[in-house]
């Protein structure tokens, strides 16, 4: 038989390590104290719409990570999600002008065929890169094919459009340093 001052030991041992084990569970259960705020790397779900359609949502996609105040996404949508924390959820509103601008009739042009790069194959909607006159990257859809030429729309295809997002941050931490 166990003298009892060993039992009262043995008993104080698992005790004192049920304790410890219940508080880094709720250590790990606990919100992060961190706050969206520069330099944090921050992991959210989201679905955007616009004209009451999704245009893209992380609905079965897994969740974006981006770095805060690096503009890695929109500066309006950036400064909403400013002071949020893990779990909090918000749902933000962007006007055009805030988000891709105003669609610009002038981003529109006709294009000879044998203009277009070597290889590219157009059809309607397909989104490419070429560089201009000035050597500057420019993003373009095809929106029709002619017999000879090509309507392009340089406009993003969100341009002129009200953004809506329903977003949930899911975790934040500090981001590593930017690679020099």
């Amino acid at each position: 038989m166990m003298p009892r001052r060993g039992f009262a030991s043995v008993t104080a041992i698992g005790l004192a390590g049920l304790l410890a084990a219940g508080a880094m569970a709720a250590e790990q259960d606990a919100p992060s104290s961190f706050s969206v705020e520069d330099g944090m790397s921050v992991t959210l779900d989201y679905t955007l719409t616009a004209d009451g359609k999704t245009v893209e949502s992380t609905s079965g996609q897994g969740p974006l990570q981006y770095v805060h105040g690096r503009g890695q996404i929109i500066a309006a949508l950036e400064r909403a999600l400013a002071g949020l924390h893990a779990g909090d959820e918000k749902e933000v509103t962007i006007s055009p002008e805030q988000g891709y601008g105003q669609y610009n009739p002038s981003l529109v042009m006709e294009v000879e065929k044998r203009d277009l790069p070597v290889g590219l194959q157009p059809k309607p909607g397909l989104v490419f890169r070429y560089a201009d006159e000035q050597g500057r990257s420019i993003r373009a859809t095809v929106k029709q094919i002619k017999k000879t030429t090509v309507i392009l729309d340089g406009n993003h295809p969100l341009s002129g459009k009200t953004l809506n997002f329903k977003i949930k941050i899911v975790g934040i931490e500090p981001a590593p340093p930017p690679a020099a």
